[in-house]
This record gives structure tokens, C-alpha cells and sequence, in this order.
């Protein structure tokens, strides 16, 4: 009996020892990676970010050292499900120096960030600064203009499901764009884009785009244009043919020449059921282009298109040049609780960075400076309870049939 219990008590320390070693083990294998700290050198920074990527397993976490990275051209993030975390005091992913801009062609290849080519990827205290694109979510960036003249090599499905949140991004020309229609909603949410020409770019489907803050504070700075153009923009466009369920809500956008903009202008595509909810939107628009805070336009004329069910509620608009919000051979459309202060009259009309056939910004020339313009190729499920200030034509617009 006594040996029994001796033996019993052997094994069962045996046991509790292999348990302690294995979860020591899974301890030590979820340990992040810790990239080198950068020493503002392209080849070595670029080689100690990829580093840490071939050694992160797939679900694991990238911690960067604090300090700046130069990466050139994109860095492609293959491996599904993982974080990458940026220094607590401070880490900078940049594309290259601001004088790279100066040629153009150069930059849109070699001045961008990271390319998030797998699925489920966790970008969180990362500043982005001076990329032609600091994310580029989806496959494939041409590498070259030679390769971008044989063709696109983009994919029309990506996985999708990428979280990027409290993350900044600066003096670039965009912020984030989405290509492709994806498998699980991207996820925006406390990020910061401080002077970017676009902020994001959803070129397909589908992302939650919420409570970040839009702000072209000195848009000098902005490579290569010099302003801001549209903060926040859904256009599918091939591969991609639909983009839909986008959701915007409690942005903050100033200083930039349009807030808002859900566009069709590829053949046969669609974007249905998006919904603009809660931002607060300043525009500012340059000589060179128009200036309206929310504006759902469907430029196919002669193929099938479908812009249809937006959303636009309880958003608080406080200037815009030429309308407040543009409604252009859309349906369905929803209007409700907006608050529409301080619109001007677009002048000149309709400025030179568009040309003035193009249906985005004609149409409207007798109602220019109004609240609210629906064409009168649009249709209105509801318009109800939004209040008006300060607008120099008129409050509401709706078009008749002809």
C-alpha cells in the first residue's frame, strides 16, 4: 500500500512537471518577434523587417523597436492572422524621403508601406508617413511600370477580416486603400490621416470605417498635389464589381475638397446598402476641384449600374463649396437627421480639376450653393428632419422627372 502511494505521487509530480513544460513551451512559442531597431537605412531596415515576418508563425505578433523604418517598395504580409505592433514610444514606418515625390512614377512604386496580401492581419501604433500607400489591402500592387503596363495583376477575392486601429498616417498621398471584394469585413477604427490626399480608398468591398480623424492641416504637405481630395472613398472598380454594406460612422473629416463619396463609374458594377452615419464633415475646397462633404454618384449612363439604399443620418455638416449633399442617379435613398450649415456657392463652377462634361459635378449648375441636391434620375425612400443654416441657394432640391 505504501509503495502505492509513493508511486502514485511520483507519477503525479511526473505530470504536473511535463504540464509545466508544456505550458512553458506555449508561452515561450507566443512570444513576439521582435524586429531589429531600425538605423534609417532602406537595405538594412527593409531586411530587419523581413526578418521578423520569415520568423512569426501565423497567428503570431510583430513588435517593432522603437524609431523609423524605411521599407521603399511594398513589404508583402503573407502569413494569415498576424499582429503587428508598433513601439510604445513611437515607431515609423516611412516609404521613402519627401524629395522622392518629386518624381512621381518613382514613388507610386518604391514610397509605400506594407501590403496585406493573406487574411486577418492586426495593425495596431503604427505611423505610416510619405507613401504613395501606406496599406494597400489585397494582391497584387504592380511592382513596375512595365508590369502595370501589361496589365492588372490584382485579385477580385481577397480574405479580408483586417483590423487596423490607432494607427497614424502622414504626408502621403493615401492612407489606406481596399481593392477587391472580400471574404470578411475590414475593420477602420481610431486611426489618425493628417494630411493625405485620400484617407481611405475602398475599391470594392466591404470595411467598417469608424470614429477616426480626417485633418489636412497643412496640405502643402501633401505629396506631389499639394491639397486634399476626398477623405473617404467606395468605388468598386475592376477586378472588383460590387461594393456594399460599407459602413461610415463618427469620422471627424476638415480640410479636405470632398468628405464622403460612394461613386460608380465602372461598367456593370454596384454598391448597395452602405450607410453614412454620425461624421462630422468640414470641406475645403481648392480653385482646382469641388467641395462637397457627402455625395452618392453613379456616372454609367449606357451599362447597367446599380447605386441604391444609402444611409445618410445624423451626420453634421459645417461648410461645403457648391452642395451639401449630392445625390446623382441613385435610389432609394435614405436622408435623415442632418444637420446642413454654411454652404456656398461652387465658384468658379465647376473648377478645372474635373472636367465640366463629367456627370460628378454637372447637372446642379442653377442649384449651386444648396443643401441638399437629388437628381432627378434619383429616387428617395425617405427624406425627413434635417435642419439647415447659412445656405446661399437653396435648403432641399429634388429634381422632377422629365
Amino acid at each position: 500500500m505504501k509503495w502505492n502511494f509513493f508511486i502514485a505521487l511520483i507519477l503525479g509530480c511526473l505530470t504536473l512537471a511535463l504540464h509545466t513544460l508544456a505550458l512553458s513551451k506555449s508561452v515561450l512559442d507566443i512570444e513576439p518577434i521582435i524586429v531589429a531597431p531600425p538605423k534609417n537605412d532602406i537595405s538594412y531596415d527593409r531586411q530587419a523587417i523581413l526578418t521578423a515576418i520569415s520568423k512569426a508563425n501565423a497567428g503570431g505578433t510583430i513588435r517593432f523597436s522603437k524609431g523609423t523604418y524605411y521599407v521603399g517598395p511594398f513589404i508583402a504580409i503573407e502569413k494569415p492572422s498576424l499582429k503587428l505592433v508598433g513601439s510604445a514610444e513611437g515607431t515609423t514606418i516611412k516609404g521613402c524621403d519627401i524629395e522622392s515625390f518629386k518624381n512621381q512614377e518613382y514613388a507610386i512604386f518604391n514610397c509605400n508601406g506594407f501590403e496585406l496580401r493573406s487574411g486577418n492581419t492586426h495593425i495596431e501604433g503604427l505611423t505610416f508617413e510619405n507613401a504613395w500607400h501606406g496599406l494597400y489591402l489585397g494582391c497584387c500592387f504592380p511592382r513596375s511600370i512595365e508590369e502595370a503596363e501589361k496589365g492588372s495583376s490584382e485579385q477580385k477575392l481577397q480574405l479580408g477580416g483586417h483590423i487596423i486601429e490607432s494607427s497614424l498616417f502622414k504626408n502621403s498621398s493615401n492612407g489606406i486603400r481596399v481593392i477587391g471584394e472580400s471574404a470578411q469585413r475590414n475593420i477602420f477604427k481610431h486611426n489618425r490621416f493628417i494630411n493625405t490626399f485620400h484617407a481611405i480608398v475602398i475599391n470594392g468591398s466591404d470595411a467598417e470605417i469608424t470614429s477616426n480623424l480626417i485633418h489636412a492641416q497643412n496640405p502643402e504637405d501633401i505629396p506631389v498635389t499639394g491639397f486634399a481630395g476626398g477623405a473617404i472613398i467606395i468605388a468598386p472598380i475592376p477586378p472588383a464589381q460590387t461594393c456594399g454594406k460599407n459602413i461610415i460612422s463618427n469620422n471627424r473629416i476638415a480640410g479636405h475638397s470632398d468628405g464622403v463619396v460612394l461613386h460608380l463609374f465602372a461598367p456593370n458594377s454596384s454598391c448597395i446598402g452602405n450607410e453614412i452615419i454620425n461624421n462630422t464633415i468640414v470641406t475645403e475646397a481648392e480653385s482646382a476641384s469641388v467641395g462637397i462633404p457627402i455625395a452618392v454618384i453613379n456616372s454609367i449612363n449606357e451599362s447597367p449600374a446599380n447605386l441604391s439604399n444609402t444611409l445618410i443620418k445624423e451626420n453634421l455638416i459645417n461648410g461645403g463649396n457648391g452642395l451639401g449633399i449630392e445625390i446623382l442617379n441613385a435610389s432609394d435613398n435614405r436622408i435623415i437627421d442632418n444637420s446642413i450649415n454654411t454652404i456656398r456657392k461652387r465658384e468658379p463652377f465647376p473648377g478645372d480639376y474635373v472636367n465640366s462634361s463629367n456627370p460628378v459635378i454637372s447637372g446642379w449648375e442653377e442649384y449651386n450653393g444648396s443643401g441638399i441636391w437629388i437628381s432627378r434620375s434619383s429616387s428617395l425612400k425617405k427624406i425627413k428632419n434635417n435642419t439647415f443654416s447659412d445656405i446661399e441657394n437653396q435648403s432641399i432640391v429634388i429634381e422632377k422627372p422629365e
